[in-house]
Formats: C-alpha cells, structure tokens, sequence
C-alpha cells in the first residue's frame, strides 16, 4: 500500500508543479514582477518567489501570494479582506510585511517580503 501511495503522491505534486507554473502569470503586474520559482500551496492559495523590478534597474527578491477564488463567496472575502488587514498592521521580525496588493485577470496578488 505505501508504494501506491508514493506514486500518486508523485503525480499530486507533478500536478501541482504544472499547476503553479501556470498560474503564475501576473498579467498587467508582468512587468514588474519575475517568477522564479514555487515555494508552496495551501487551502487558499499558492505562494512563489519573485523579482521585483526597482526604479534604478535592479531587483528585489519577493514572494507573492495568488488567492485564486479570493471574492468568490461571501466567507472567502471576508477571510481575504482578515489576512489583508493583519498584513498591513503587523510589524514583528518573525512575520513578513507586506509590500503591494496586485490583482491579474482573476486571482489576487499579495506581494510580501521574502523571508529566508
């Protein structure tokens, strides 16, 4: 049984790979942000690591949030708008601060800093 289990777990996270690459478009927001590569998915949404383009040339290194579905019902917006708030007023060193708040063709987009 655990063979089996290995495999399809195997095929989830081809899955979720294909998925992430796909999803991470940025739309209008392309030119300031550059995917470089996933760092995870979770209930709500997937989380990749970015480059963010400076005004002198140069660039940040970021990660950026996707909500896919972040309006969809009630209970999704509100959840949303809570983490949004929190973000915004937080300070600590052990949370990441958000930096900008972006939206593609559908998904959301929150750009915080990258902790490593």
């Amino acid at each position: 049984m655990p063979a089996a289990k290995t495999g399809f777990n195997r095929v989830l996270d081809d899955l979720a790979r294909r998925q992430l690459h796909l999803d991470f478009e940025f739309g209008t927001a392309a030119e300031k942000y550059e995917p470089v590569r996933s760092i995870g998915a979770g209930a709500f949404g997937i989380v990749c690591e970015a480059e963010e383009t400076t005004s002198d040339g140069g660039f940040t290194k970021v990660a950026i949030k996707k909500i896919g579905h972040a309006s969809a019902t009630p209970t999704l917006a509100r959840r949303t708008l809570r983490e949004i708030r929190v973000l915004r007023h937080v300070q600590h060193d052990n949370i990441v601060s958000m930096r900008d708040i972006f939206r593609t063709r559908g998904p959301l987009g929150i750009n915080v800093y990258l902790g490593e």
